[in-house]
C-alpha cells in the first residue's frame, strides 16, 4: 500500500505543468535587443514566445514578429486587438501548447488605458531597457532609413533567409549616416520615460491588490550585447520564470551587429550630441564593473532573482555599449 501511495505521489509530482500556466510580457522598445531576447526564449522547449501580436500592422505572417509555433488567431479577434486586448490575450492563452507563453510589448502597441489589462494577464514581466539612449536613438533612425531592423544571425535561419538578411545589412551599411535632431531626441526620450513611469505605476496599483506580476529588469548592455553574457542571462531568466532545465542544450543566437556611432551620425560634434555622449561616458565604468562581476559569478548558482513584486525605483539604469 505504501509503495502504491509513493508511486501515486511521484506521478503527480512528475505531471507536466498546464499550458500557459506562466504568461510573460516583455516590456521594451525598438533597438533594445528585444528580438534577440525573444530568440533566446524560443530556444527553450517549454516556451512559446510570440513576437509583437499587438503591433500596429498585421505581422502574423512574420517569422520574427508573428505568432510562434504555427499558432493561428481568428481575424475577428486579431482585428480587435487594440480596442479589446483581452480577446487576443485570451486567445493567446487558449492556443498555448507549452508551459510558458508570452510576447513583447512596445509603447505604441496598446492604448495607455488598456495597459493594465495586459499587465494583469501576465504572471511575469521582463523590463528590457537600453542604457545608452543615444545609441538606441541612432539605431532607430538608421533602421527607419534603411528598413533593416534585425541585427543578429540565428542558427535556425535558412540559407535563403541568411542571404536576404546579409543583403539587407549591406544595404543598411550603404545608407551612410543620419542627422540627429535635438528636439526629436528630447521628445523621444520624454515619451519613453513617460511610458515607463506609467507602466511602473500600474504595477504598483496591481501590487496593492496582490495582482502584480513578478518583474525582472534587464538591460541590453549589461545582459545581452556580448555573447559571453547570454548564457548567464539565460540561466537567470530560467530561474526567474521557474522553468525546468531544457531537455537539450539551448542554441542561442550567434552574433549581434556592431557599428561605430561616430561614423553614422553626421552631426556627431554638435553640442546636444556631445552632451548625450558625456552623460553616457560617465556611466561606462559602472557597466564595465557589472560585466566583470558577472564574469566572476558565471558559474555560481542563482541565489537571488533581480525581479521584484510591484514597482521598483531603478527602471532607468546607466550603462554602456559598443554595438547596436
Amino acid at each position: 500500500m505504501m509503495r502504491l501511495l509513493a508511486l501515486f505521489t511521484l506521478c503527480r509530482a512528475a505531471k507536466k505543468p498546464d499550458p500557459a500556466s506562466k504568461r510573460l510580457v516583455i516590456i521594451s522598445g525598438p533597438r533594445t535587443g528585444s528580438s534577440l531576447l525573444i530568440q533566446m526564449l524560443r530556444a527553450h522547449d517549454q516556451v512559446l514566445m510570440h513576437g509583437e501580436p499587438f503591433h500596429e500592422f498585421d505581422v502574423r505572417g512574420s517569422k520574427k514578429d508573428g505568432f510562434d509555433g504555427g499558432i493561428k488567431i481568428e481575424d475577428s479577434v486579431y482585428e480587435q486587438r487594440h480596442s479589446d486586448p483581452l480577446q487576443l490575450l485570451n486567445a493567446i492563452t487558449a492556443t498555448a501548447t507549452k508551459e510558458l507563453v508570452g510576447f513583447k510589448l512596445f509603447r505604441k502597441h496598446v492604448p495607455s488605458h488598456k495597459l493594465g489589462e495586459v499587465l494583469q494577464w501576465a504572471t511575469h514581466v521582463i523590463w528590457l531597457t537600453r542604457e545608452d539612449r543615444l545609441a538606441q536613438y541612432v539605431s532607430i533612425c538608421l533602421a527607419l532609413k534603411s528598413g533593416s531592423w534585425v541585427q543578429f544571425a540565428d542558427e535556425k535561419d535558412t540559407k535563403s533567409e541568411l542571404r536576404v538578411r546579409g543583403a539587407s545589412l549591406r544595404h543598411a551599411r550603404k545608407i551612410g549616416s543620419v542627422v540627429l535632431s535635438d528636439e526629436y531626441f528630447r521628445l523621444w526620450q520624454g515619451a519613453q520615460a513617460e511610458f515607463a513611469a506609467y507602466a511602473d505605476g500600474i504595477t504598483t496599483l496591481l501590487g496593492v491588490e496582490n495582482k502584480a506580476p513578478q518583474i525582472l529588469r534587464l538591460s541590453y548592455e549589461a545582459d545581452l550585447c556580448h555573447a559571453s553574457l547570454r548564457n548567464d542571462t539565460a540561466q537567470r531568466i530560467q530561474a526567474f520564470l521557474g522553468l525546468a532545465p531544457p531537455s537539450k542544450q539551448m542554441r542561442l543566437p550567434l552574433r549581434q551587429g556592431r557599428d561605430d556611432l561616430a561614423m553614422r551620425v553626421s552631426n556627431w560634434d554638435e553640442e546636444f550630441v556631445v552632451e548625450a555622449r558625456r552623460q553616457f561616458d560617465e556611466k561606462r565604468c559602472r557597466i564595465e564593473g557589472r560585466r566583470k562581476r558577472k564574469s566572476y559569478a558565471a558559474n555560481a548558482p542563482v541565489t537571488k532573482i533581480d525581479g521584484v513584486l510591484g514597482a521598483a525605483n531603478a527602471l532607468l539604469r546607466g550603462g554602456a555599449t559598443e554595438s547596436f
